[in-house]
Parts: C-alpha cells; structure tokens; sequence
C-alpha cells in the first residue's frame, strides 16, 4: 500500500527527526524514514523558491524538506559538533551550513554530499551567500571575516578590521556590501566583492549583537549590550537616531518592507515599540504581551507585526496603530525563531516544543505542523551472551529485542516519572533495572512484569541508581546540592542519607563494593570539594575520606575484590587507595589526561583506563605502566576488556572503534563507525558490537569490522531493521511511514519498492540467524506475497524498463484551490514496452477503479492526456501510475492539494448492512447476526440523524443478486460521504481455498453455488464516488484468506464453553495434511510483517477474526463479540475515527475472548484517518 502522509502530523523535524537513508542502486531511488531531529533545532530557512526548507541542529545535522509536502530528502551529515545555522544558494543547488567544529561546509542539493570543508580556528557563527552565489562568507568566535569560493572551496579573503569577535553578518539588498556587527563596539560596511573596509560605525559603549541594512539600503540599524538601538547613514557613517532600550538587551529590532519605520522589542520591557524613522518619533506601543518577546518583525507586504515570546501566544498586530488583530495559541505556542517564505505567502516558525510549523501569511492559518515518531536513543546495553540487549529512549521508553532475530520481547514506558536515563539487566539478567529523574522500576526480563517501584518525589533529579548485590537497597545520587541515599527497595523508604561533601552540582560518583557492604562516594562538577568518601552501607557512618587530588575526581571505583579504591581526577593523576585504611598506595605512573573511564582486567591484575592521550594499561599491584596505545587520534571515550582478558576494545572520537592483544598490546582490527556515531556495547561472544547515531541503532561484526544492519525503533513497538544493500524487514505500521526520494529529489511513494526490498528472509540471513526453518518460511512468504500481487520480478533486475508517470502541470498546481474541480495534466511512457492500463487515486480510492483504465487496445508505449478531478474538502492526496503489458509500474509521486470550499459540505452516510442467522441448510442457524446489524445501524442512526440512508438485508433477503444491487445506491453518493459495509454471518473456504460469505441458499459443502464471493462484496465500494468507506465483517475465515496454506482444525471446543460462548460461525475446514508444530502460516506473517500493497478500493476492512479462528457470539453480551465491541465503543465516545474504531475493537476482542478471536485490518488506508461518527 501507499507511504502514509498526514498533512497536519507527519514529517519535520524536532527533537525528532532523523533521516535514515539507504542508497539501494546509484541510479534508484533512496529509501526515507523520516525520524527528524534529535535535538534542539537552531535556525531553518527557505530556499529561494520557497519549495524546500532546510534546518540546522543540535544533533550535528542538518536537514533539507520538501516545502510543499513535509518530505525530508537530503540529511546533510557530516559536522562533529552542533549546526547552528544552514542557508541555501540563491539558485538552490547549494547548502551552507556553520557549525561549532569550527567549519562551515557546502553541500549540494541534489545528492546530498558534502562538497567542500572551510576550516577555521574557532566555531563558526553564522554564514551568508553572496548574490550570485558563487562566494560565501563566514564569521567566527574571532575577528576575521572570511570570504571563499564556493565553486572550489579556496578562502578568497580574509578582513581585517574588528578587534574583537563578530556576532551578525548581513548583505546589503544590492549584494555589493557586507555589514558586520562585533564585539568591539564596532560595525563595519565592507565590500563584497574585495573585502575592502568602507566604513566603520563607531559609538556604541558595549558589544553589537545584531545589524541590518533597511530594505531600500539607505539606512542601518545596530543593537547593542548598551540598552540602545542606532541608525546610521551607510553613504556617510554619520549617526541618524538613536533609541533608548529600556535599560535592559534588545532583542530585535527590525525595519518595515518600506524602510519608514523600526520595530524594537527589549527583554525587560513585554511591549515592543514602533518608532518612525523620519523623525526618530515614537508612533506607538504593542500593549498585550505578559512575557519577554523575543522578536518582532514586519510581515513582507508592511501592514501587520509579528511578535514572539516565551510561553504566550503569537500574536499580529496592526502595523499601522499598533492594535493587536490576532493571538495565535497553536503548536504549544512561543515561537523562539521564525521567518518568512521569499514569496512571503508562508511563515516558518520554531516553537519550544522543538517543532516546525508553517503558516498562511494570508489568513494566519495553520499549513503544517510537523512531528516526528521516534525519540533519541539513551543507550544500549548487550545480554552478558549477547542474545538480547536492551535500549532505553527519551519518552521513558524502555525495550529488551532479541539480536538474530531483531525481534521485540518486552516494551514499557516509565509513566510521569520525567525523563529516562538508563535502563540495563541485573541479577543475573532476570531483571530490568531502568530509572528517570524521579523513579526506579524493577521488571522482569521474561516479560516487563512489574517487580517494584519507587517513586522520588518531582524534585529528586537522580543522575545515577545502583540496586545493592543483595537486591534489597537502591542507592541513588541527585543534581543540585543532591546528596546520596539509601533505599529500601521492600517497603520503598529512605534508609541513610550520605552527607558531608561539599559540592554545590551534588555527588554524581556512587557505588557499592562487591559485597554490599561499604558505598563509595565522589562529588564532580565546577563547585566541589574534591574529595572521595567511603561509607559503611549498614549505618551510613563515614568510615575514610580520600584526599589528595587537587581537581575534581572524574572516577571511583572498588577493585574487583573490593580491597582497593582506584580514583581519577581532572588533575591527571590517577591514584590507588587502601579501604581498611583509608591510606594513599601509590599514583600511578605517568599522567592520564582528562580520563573518560576506567576497567579492571577480568583477572583483578590489571586497570585500563581512556582519555585525552590515548589509552594505558597499569599493573594494579606496583601501578607500573604495562603500555601505552597511541593509535587513536582522537579522545578516547571508552576501552574494556574481553570477558576472557584477552582483547580490548577501544571507542574515540576519531569515529573509530580498534580491537587489541591485550597480552602484547597490538592492534588486530580496525572499523571505521562513521561520524556522530557513539558506542554502546559489545559482545565478543557473539562477535557483536552496538553503536548508536541519534536515534539510530547500528550493529557491527568484530570480525570483519562490516555493519551488519541497523534498527530504528519507533515511539511504539513499532522499528525497522535495514541492511546496507537496502533490504529491510519492518512491522506494518513502521512500513506506513517510509518513502523514497529519486535522484532528482522526487518523492515516490513506496508501493513497488517495498515489494523489492522488504526482505526479512535477507535481513535475519544477514544478522546471523540460525533459525533457517523460520528464514526459509519469511522467504516463502515472500513468494506467497509476489504472487498473489501478480508481480514480475524480472523488473527488479537493475536496468529493466520501469515506465514514468507524472502530472505535468505539477508545477503550475498551488497547494491550497478554492474550486473543487482540479484539472491534472498525465503524461506517462515506457521506452521499451505497450502500457497495459493507468489509474489515478485520491486519498488511495482508484478514480477509475481497481483495474483502471485498460490501453491494452490503443497499443501505445505512451499516455498523454487531461482529466477533470473533483476534489474532497480538506486534504487530497493524489497520485497517478502508468502499468506496462509486463505487469511493471511507474513510480507513485504524490501531489497534495487542499481545498477548502466557502461553504462546508454537508456530509451523508451511507449504511449498508447483512446479517443471515438463517439458512436454507438450517443445521448451521445462527443467533445473533441479524441484531449485530439492527443494533449497529440503530446506534448510527442515533449520531447522524436525517444525514444517513440504511439499506439492509437479512436472511432470506440476502442472495447474491440483491447484494450486487446495493452498489445502485452507493453510486448516488458524493465525494465527501462516508459509506460503512457491515456483514454478519458465516464465511467460507471452498476445495481451491476460495473465499465466500454466506447468504441464504450457500452450499456450506460447495460455498461456490450460492455463496457471495468476497470480492463480490468488496466491489461495492469500488468506484463509487464517496472516498471515506469502511468494511465490518464479522464471520470466521474474515481475514485475508491464503489459499495455498493448510488449515488450522485445531477445535476451539472446550474454550468456548469456558467461556460461555457459542459456537464459531464457518464451520467447514477442510484439512489438507498435517502441519509443522509452532510454524506460523504464511498468511500470519504476511499480515505480521507487510503492509498490503495490492490494488483495493480505497476503504479499510476491519474483520472479526484471523483467517483461521472461529468468530465468536457471546450469549451474555447478546450481540458477536466483535459487533458487541463495535457498539460499546460508540456508546462510550461520541466521536470517533476509524484508526480510534481499529485500535479499541483489536483491544476489545481480544479481551473478551482471551485472545481466541483476534480482529484484523486489511487495505488499511493510510492517509485518510476520517471521522466514522
């Protein structure tokens, strides 16, 4: 099925958004998981076109948008440190991004690489393009202004001018000067083309933090830490006006389109003023704000002001007397950043949620709001046999998955316990120990079962928890001015509070021995004392302080006999201490510099440690360097041992990860991580080693140094597994979210690729599965799923002839049309072969329905032609393909379009509804099935009232010939109705695996004599004009049947009368061999792990029971178990849309027969979640 889109949710950024991107073949299109940023987002900026949209991060990334649509398609990473800001080339071809890793970078648009690296001495502040795109210019922490070549990366000039660093650059509106604002008091007119001083602006009595040119570049503003605002005559230098700050920073101050007039907002005084600027004249005060605004600005056409602030409201006001027109209260508010599109139709705006939302200039509506699904990823943490691990997310997520499968075995999330920190296994990894700023949880491995919990307090924020080797205390340590404590974990009281450091940042260093039966205890941070304290954990008496270091300690830890202390300090020196009596044995020799941690060798012989200056092993005994590695080139985060002692592992920053002898200190192994890519854990017994990139897990092999595949987990259970030759494995509702960018950034939907590339036979092969009777049961489900789409694989070889379609007139299509007929332009070709048919969908439903329009007889290898489509109020997602006579189709690229109608149209449902309890074989009667659809439609009738139109057939009634007859009425429906199918009644396998529902005169032997074939049924809402239809069947057999699959025969009997239920609807199975024990069938997997890509109407079809379980009628609910879901849930919510319907009956049914019916959803739509009461 389709990639789903949500205008209003789906892809920008935040603290979410990563891209993970795979480049299947050169010349195919690249596979997109919008994720998003992972970290603040610092500045974001439209193209010159206003069709892309590029943001700069935290997360040392960088990142391009679809304007239009919300598609991310291009991640631009390559940056050590954050980007804090990103702008585009006046053509567009080119990003330059400026980073705190003292670079700034170019990279091209189109593939996303990075062309040229500018270095400079210190961090990079901002950036500008010159005019013609061809130089860039570029500020830093220091005092130079630095011009380069953006066609060979060369730096042209460098300035020489201010004596201090420069805080703001801009071009002049000719694009011939460059104005800098400095430290220094100064601003300075440069020329652009030469880097030649103009003018230097003088008399400020404090740094500048911004400048600007007016639009007509006739006059200059300066800000300044002075509390004063200052225009300048550029032409001459000389002093026009200047404004008083209200004795507090300026926060902006901006000049109208018309360069009349100066807005200033300052952080002290919540009323922005508008001066005139002819006569330096105050013209008014925007009164209203209860908060600091943060900017203010003129929108492009002069007649309104925008202020933002800190959580308040966005507010425009009247730019002619100051009068507020409008608050803005969406997107959880206070924008700290915005700007305006180059068109000035759209406003771009960054609100602390992390979010990016766009807006109508014109009507200062909501365009989009753009969320990301998944959170940054804490950490990562192996089994000790590496069979499973652990991860732990922001959003107090925490997860335990399997390693050769990828599966997921336990998901929990921490609630209202503030942020995660770590999650890990204990007690012999039977348990989850996980913790946030406010809580511990204790779960067990096996299946997330609550073991206990202890609840801190909203001011607690832990940094670290330990659970005592005994498992009955919890020692934790806390953030400002924290001490640490005891806990019982049995009765969740305070046992011992550990006081006596004196650190104002608290004591982040706490620790049992091996025994339990001493804490150890250091404090860290800028204010501390220094000190390291040991503690006896019974009493809480302090039993020895170790003093010696003279900056604070970095490392504590017992020995693994628990007879020594081993601290590091930010001194250098590492040192050892004896705990009977508290006395200093000896430093270690030769110094380590800023140490980043600290292992003992399994024999207890030896201690490792890492930092600044490499990596050095000591004997523990005479603290003699054994050796010294030096191969790293960068600081070194992490080594450790091998449980055997015979290798290290080693983690720098040089994006390297080296494997050593440990015996003769020689490295074996060298791989290559990549950039912002961090360890986590390794297992040498598997062979395994976890990284994380953001929200990105990445696995490795030890022996080959290879990637092996990456995991994304989604805010839900949901993740994908990827492979670097593109495969991938995903669950359904993860596979909903990809999409693919083509090589001139086009956007496809994922349909066809998806059934290339969604491969989890490939995926488990390459993790190292040994479950070969499970890989070759996913490969034939693959086959399965190929042949029932009819899909030639001959088009997957590289170089076969896929045929394009588009509309052409894309282009000259605006986003938001006021009339409801939209007229598309179709080309579509295929070079080497006739084209068979074409079709157009609207929010997934087939304009010309599931077969389209066959061109088999026009023998043509091309498709030119115009059609009228009438257009749904809201969003409509179209799309076009073209289909060749060998069965390959073009790729989907979507086109989004909203309408909004002056007039909202009056909505009709349209209800059709089944239900057979007798038959003319009488011996397969039902109870129930008539009043499932009597009490469904009686309930809707309830919420819509006059605006419903009921057609029902029972028992006798229902034939096949009257089914048929019911599309007469549908036909009559508008594009905006909604239509609800619901069946009730048996539902039946034939000899060749067929599916019928039943109808009055079915032969239950032969259900093909008289028997309504489901695609009968599903034909009904095929080509009719309302787009917003759903399908209830409540009959054994509903899901989607696989005819070449045995039967399960297996009698549900004895839980039926259990449970007081009836008998299962659908009686006849037919057994066609025995079944391998525990093997899934290939339908099962198929609805476990693909999303259904096959042609359907467009409507979703929720039904009552897994292809092979009995549907189920409880006699005490007096309705089937699914229709009795159906109807609880409508009593209980007044509205309700059809993912709120899926979600509740999935749960429902489930529960009410302990799991022996399980509902399914077949051709689920994804881009169209509409409102079904």
């Amino acid at each position: 099925m389709k990639k789903p889109f949500k205008l209003r949710s789906l892809i920008i950024l935040s603290l979410f958004f990563l891209l993970f991107s795979i480049v299947v073949n050169a010349q195919e299109p690249m596979l997109m998981l919008p994720l998003g940023h992972t970290n603040q987002i610092h500045n974001a900026n439209f193209s010159a076109d206003d069709k892309f949209i590029v943001t700069a991060s935290e997360d040392f990334t960088a990142k391009i948008w679809s304007s239009r649509d919300g598609y991310l398609i291009q991640n631009l990473v390559g940056h050590a440190k954050a980007v804090m800001n990103a702008e585009f080339s006046p053509d567009a071809k080119l990003v330059a991004t400026a980073s705190w890793d003292n670079t700034a970078k170019i990279w091209s648009v189109l593939s996303g690489d990075s062309l040229f690296t500018l270095k400079h001495e210190y961090r990079v502040r901002d950036l500008k393009f010159s005019k013609d795109g061809t130089r860039l210019y570029t500020i830093t922490d220091d005092e130079f202004l630095r011009c380069w070549d953006t066609t060979t990366g060369k730096l042209v000039f460098k300035t020489e001018g201010h004596t201090e660093g420069i805080n703001d650059i801009v071009l002049s509106p000719d694009g011939t000067k460059l104005l800098t604002a400095s430290s220094d008091k100064t601003a300075i007119i440069w020329d652009a083309a030469t880097g030649k001083l103009i003018l230097k602006l003088s008399g400020h009595k404090e740094s500048l933090n911004t400048a600007n040119f007016s639009p007509d570049g006739k006059a200059i503003v300066t800000a300044s830490d002075d509390f004063t605002v200052k225009t300048w005559d550029p032409a001459t230098g000389n002093l026009l006006f200047s404004f008083a700050g209200d004795k507090s920073r300026i926060n902006a101050a901006k000049f109208s389109p018309d360069s009349k007039n100066l807005v200033i907002s300052t952080r002290l005084n919540y009323s922005p003023k508008v001066f005139d600027l002819a006569t330096g004249k105050l013209k008014f005060v925007l009164k209203g704000n209860t908060r600091e605004v943060i900017d203010a600005a003129y929108f492009p056409e002069g007649n309104k002001i925008i202020t933002i602030g800190y959580d308040q409201p966005l507010r425009i006001w009247d730019a002619s007397n100051g009068i507020l027109l409008k608050e803005i209260k969406d997107a959880e508010n206070a924008f700290y950043k915005f700007c305006f599109a180059k068109g000035g139709s759209e406003l771009l705006g960054i609100n602390a949620e992390n979010q990016v939302q766009t807006w109508d200039v014109k009507n200062l509506s909501l365009k989009n709001t753009f969320t990301g699904h998944s959170k940054i990823l804490l950490n990562a943490e192996f089994a000790k046999d590496g069979k499973s691990f652990i991860t732990a997310t922001d959003g107090a997520m925490v997860k335990k998955w399997e390693t050769l499968t990828g599966k997921l075995q336990v998901s929990y999330q921490m609630n209202d316990q503030g942020p995660l920190n770590s999650a890990k296994l204990i007690d012999d990894e039977e348990d989850i120990f996980s913790f946030t700023e406010t809580g511990v949880q204790l779960r067990k491995a096996l299946d997330g079962t609550m073991i206990k919990e202890i609840l801190l307090g909203e001011n607690a924020v832990i940094t670290s928890a330990q659970v005592s080797p005994d498992q009955k205390t919890l020692l934790t340590t806390g953030f400002w001015n924290a001490i640490p404590k005891v806990w019982d974990l049995e009765n969740k009281k305070l046992l011992l509070s550990l006081k006596g450091h004196e650190s104002k940042y608290g004591v982040d260093i706490a620790s049992y021995s091996p025994n339990g039966d001493k804490i150890l205890t250091a404090s860290t941070g800028p204010v501390n004392d220094k000190l390291a304290k040991l503690w006896d954990a019974k009493t809480g008496n302090l039993i020895h302080t170790f003093k010696g270091h003279t900056f604070e300690i970095k490392f504590a830890k017992f020995s693994t006999d628990g007879k020594n202390v081993i601290t590091a300090g930010a001194d250098n020196v590492v040192k050892k201490w004896d705990v009977n009596t508290g006395e200093l044995i000896f430093d270690f020799e030769g110094y380590m510099q800023y140490v980043s941690s600290i292992e003992f060798s399994p024999d207890g012989k030896s201690i490792l440690a890492a930092g600044q200056n490499g990596v050095k092993l000591w004997d523990l005994q005479t603290g003699k360097l054994i050796y010294h590695l030096t191969a790293h080139t960068d600081f070194v985060r992490k080594a450790i041992y091998s449980p055997d002692g015979k290798k290290l592992l080693t983690f720098s920053d040089d994006q390297s990860i080296k494997i050593w002898d440990a015996a003769a200190g020689k490295q074996t192994k060298n791989i290559l991580v990549g950039k912002n890519t961090i360890f986590q854990s390794v297992s040498f017994e598997l062979n395994r080693m976890i990284c994380k990139r953001n929200s990105e897990l990445i696995f490795f092999d030890l022996n080959s140094g290879n990637q092996l595949y990456a995991l994304v987990a989604l805010n839900t259970d949901d993740f994908i597994l990827t492979l670097p030759s593109g495969y991938y494995m995903s669950t359904p509702n993860a596979a909903k979210l990809l999409y693919y960018v083509t090589k001139d950034l086009k956007v496809i939907t994922f349909d066809q690729l998806d059934i290339r590339y969604n491969r989890p036979d490939k995926v488990l092969q390459a993790i190292g599965s040994t479950d070969t009777a499970l890989i070759q049961s996913y490969k034939k489900t693959y086959e399965k799923r190929i042949k029932k789409l009819g899909i030639d694989t001959a088009s997957f070889k590289s170089g076969y002839s896929v045929p394009e379609a588009d509309f052409s007139n894309r282009a000259a299509i605006a986003l938001d049309q006021q009339k409801q007929e939209l007229s598309v332009h179709i080309k579509g070709r295929d070079e080497n072969y006739n084209l068979d048919r074409f079709n157009v969908w609207v929010n997934e439903n087939p304009i010309f329905g599931m077969r389209g329009i066959n061109l088999k007889g026009k023998n043509t290898k091309e498709i030119d032609t115009t059609i009228v489509i009438k257009l749904s109020d809201g969003t409509n997602f179209i799309e076009t393909s073209v289909t060749n006579s060998n069965g390959a189709e073009s790729y989907k690229i979507p086109l989004t379009i909203n309408f909004k109608p002056s007039k909202p149209s009056t909505v009709k449902l349209y209800f059709v509804g089944i239900g057979i309890d007798e038959y003319v074989q009488s011996q397969n009667n039902l109870q129930w099935s008539v009043k499932d659809i009597r009490d469904q439609a009686k309930a809707l009738k309830v919420k819509y009232g006059d605006q419903i139109t009921i057609d029902t057939l029972f028992n006798q009634q229902v034939t096949v010939s009257n089914v048929i007859a019911l599309k007469d009425k549908l036909k009559t429906s508008e594009v905006n109705d909604k239509v609800i199918i619901a069946y009730s009644g048996h539902g039946l396998l034939n000899a060749a695996y067929d599916y019928f529902l039943s109808t009055f005169a079915v032969n239950f032997d032969k259900p093909e004599q008289n028997g309504l074939a489901y695609e009968a049924l599903e034909n009904l809402l095929d080509q009719i004009p309302a787009r917003q239809k759903l399908m209830l069947i409540d009959a054994c057999h509903s899901g989607e049947l696989d005819k070449d699959e045995i039967a399960k025969i297996n009698t549900a009997a004895p839980t039926l009368a259990a449970n007081k239920t009836q008998g299962g609807k659908g009686v006849k199975v037919i057994n066609t061999g025995a079944k391998k024990a525990d093997m899934k069938t290939s339908l099962e997997l198929m609805q476990q792990l693909f999303v259904n890509v096959g042609k359907s109407t467009g409507a979703t079809v929720i039904s009552a029971s897994a292809g092979t379980q009995f549907a189920l009628e409880k006699n005490d609910l007096k309705n089937g178990v699914f229709s009795y879901s159906i109807l609880e849930f409508m009593q209980t919510n007044p509205h309700a849309k059809v993912a709120d319907l899926k979600k509740y009956v999935n749960k429902r049914v489930v529960e009410l027969t302990a799991g022996l019916q399980v509902p399914t959803t077949r051709n689920e739509t994804k881009n169209l979640n509409w409102e079904v009461w």
